[in-house]
């Protein structure tokens, strides 16, 4: 179960949980620029996942593939 994540918004930062627990590993801010694309103003990581090299895939997958199909590229 632990390969299951819940993603939510509450305007432009990004709450990253694990399902099944609830606990949150990951929360980052982005910030909308002209033109559709976003910057990463702040990324937060629970300090109890800070060497998951599982979740830490996870999170490059999001910047990598899922991300830059909502905003462009991430700078």
């Amino acid at each position: 179960m632990e390969d299951k994540w819940f993603f939510f918004a509450e305007g432009e930062t990004v709450h990253l949980h694990r399902s099944w627990t609830g606990e949150e590993i990951f929360a980052f801010e982005l910030e909308r620029l002209p033109g559709g694309e976003a910057r990463l103003n702040q990324v937060l990581v629970n300090n109890r996942y800070l060497d998951d090299a599982f979740a830490e895939s996870t999170l490059d997958l999001l910047f990598e593939k899922i991300l830059p199909h909502y905003y462009g590229q991430i700078g």
